[in-house]
């Protein structure tokens, strides 16, 4: 769903996997980053039409599984 909604996450991102956490882990190539981006662009027009706010709230609330909500 988030991918759907924002695409790819980017962001500055470290060599190396914190030390807490093995080199090989499933998630390392997120623990890398420092920081976590993702976005989406619409035409302007996209604002006035009846699909703005259903596709607002979803594009808002596809990161939430990251903020530990």
């Amino acid at each position: 769903m988030f991918r759907r909604h924002l695409g790819e996450l980017s962001g500055d991102a470290t060599i190396r996997v914190p030390r807490r956490f093995p080199a090989d882990h499933p998630a390392a190539q997120y623990l890398r980053h420092r920081q976590l981006v993702a976005g989406r662009e619409y035409p302007a027009s996209f604002a006035h039409g009846d699909e703005f706010y259903p596709t607002l709230l979803a594009t808002f609330t596809a990161p939430m599984p990251l903020s530990g909500s």
